[in-house]
């Protein structure tokens, strides 16, 4: 690993291209997919649409530090160091090759709709960093590829739900919607606090809400 220093602190960097200190390359972001769906209508008491997809994104990202992919950087330093785009390129912070879902209701006596919400989706990928010091202060730096080998946590939450509808006189309708949210109770995490920087211990944060109650009132006409 070669690492660039410089006399005079690198100047932020806008437009389709990082600069003269990464020449030859440009922003770019691709993304490939394939959806697999089945969709029944709602007949005979019951619906049901699912999806299975596999996707891959990846690119040369305009902030390559940062948790979240096709952040714009205007607003951050993320990028300006040619440090910064040390094996960029490769997969995109958003990458998930694997996502299925699930959709259905059944109608129930007494006027009831139960409806259930299943999402699996695979982890997005992170890499470790460091805080290099250069001629122009402290950077940091990417240490390795972005290649998929280290991914957040698989994600695999269900919603049920139990609704009735009741009318009050001729145009005025009244619904109750009671929910069950998260119902694994999965305890998955989104990022690392401080971002894998190394040799800091990794710290989960941003999780999945618990699992919990929900109830809803709406009124239509």
């Amino acid at each position: 690993m070669i690492l660039q220093n410089q006399i005079v602190e690198p100047t932020a960097r806008k437009g389709n291209a990082p600069g003269a200190e990464v020449p030859g390359r440009e922003y770019t972001q691709e993304y490939e997919a394939a959806f697999l769906t089945f969709e029944k209508r709602h007949t005979g008491g019951w619906s049901l649409y699912s999806s299975l997809a596999w996707s891959e994104t990846k690119g040369f990202q305009a902030r390559p530090l940062t948790q979240s992919q096709g952040q714009t950087y205007f607003h951050s330093d993320d990028g300006k160091d040619p440090n910064h785009h040390l094996f960029n390129g490769g997969l995109g912070s958003a990458d998930r090759p694997w996502v299925f879902r699930v959709q259905g209701m059944v109608d129930l006596p007494w006027q009831l709709k139960a409806t259930a919400n299943f999402n699996y989706q695979d982890g997005r990928p992170w890499r470790h960093q460091a805080r290099v010091g250069l001629n122009q202060g402290f950077v940091t730096v990417p240490l390795e590829p972005m290649t998929g080998d280290r991914r957040y946590p698989t994600n695999t939450n269900l919603d049920l739900g139990l609704m009735r509808r009741f009318l009050l006189g001729d145009r005025l309708g009244l619904s109750v919607d009671l929910q069950v949210l998260n119902v694994f109770n999965d305890d998955t995490h989104y990022f690392w606090g401080g971002y894998g920087l190394y040799p800091l211990e990794l710290t989960p944060s941003h999780y999945t809400y618990p699992r919990r109650l929900a109830v809803r009132v709406g009124v239509d006409w």
